[in-house]
């Protein structure tokens, strides 16, 4: 998953509210799944290629939730494909995170029928 290629501060950016904007609009989202996944999106790094790597705590602390409720969260941003996360597994390593913009793959019938809108205006 580790992309090798370094990103300008713009192009980082641009990863990043595009992310944020598609989190936020995804109505089957968790309140909670949307604030850590945005939190996940201030981790983006551009010299790892717009990965990110915080840690469970982290972004449970930045939620104001437990870790339990990070995690589940964090299931269901991958689920409704708004990261690619490699799970590295145990302790003191942290999922890597990579950021799926929805206009660049094609999606299950329920996203695309409930956010076609979104998906439209991108382009």
């Amino acid at each position: 998953m580790t992309k090798s290629n370094t990103l300008t501060a713009q192009e980082l950016l641009k990863i990043r509210e595009s992310i944020q904007r598609q989190i936020c609009g995804d109505s089957e989202l968790w309140p909670t799944s949307k604030v850590i996944g945005i939190a996940i999106s201030w981790h983006t790094n551009a010299k790892e290629g717009g990965e990110a790597r915080p840690g469970i705590k982290t972004l449970a602390k930045a939620a104001a939730v437990n870790v339990r409720t990070a995690y589940k969260c964090v299931a269901q941003l991958e689920s409704r494909r708004h990261y690619q996360i490699e799970h590295r597994g145990g302790r003191h390593k942290a999922n890597i995170y990579l950021p799926t913009p929805w206009r660049d793959m094609e999606l299950p019938e329920d996203i695309q029928q409930k956010n076609g809108d979104m998906q439209d205006t991108k382009r």
